[in-house]
């Protein structure tokens, strides 16, 4: 399991990098499918366990993990939001949700 840790590292370090020098879809995308990663791990590691790992089963109030999940959601929201926005899906619904002025006639 520290080998994951390790890869985690290193991807997020690489991707990192990536989004610093241009934003990149496929960059948001990779981060985005990285953090949902995370959080998938740790419901696993939680609920059924992972291979020779069962030690964390129902430790769902660990501080770390808690902090983890936040950024990871955090990550992945970001993600989702820059990539719908770049698809044209966000401003046309930010659109749709503002308050239209109404004109009054002159």
């Amino acid at each position: 399991m520290a080998w994951l840790y390790v890869a985690l590292i290193a991807g997020s370090i690489v991707l990192a990098g990536a989004l610093i020098r241009g934003s990149d879809p496929r960059a948001w995308a990779a981060a985005g499918g990285l953090a949902l990663t995370v959080v998938v791990a740790y419901a696993l590691s939680r609920t059924t366990g992972l291979p020779q790992s069962s030690g964390d089963i129902g430790n769902w109030s660990e501080p770390l993990g808690l902090a983890s999940l936040f950024v990871e959601g955090s990550v992945a929201a970001l993600s989702g939001a820059v990539l719908l926005e770049r698809a044209g899906g966000l401003a046309p619904a930010i659109e749709r949700g503002a308050p239209r002025a109404s004109r009054a006639p002159a």
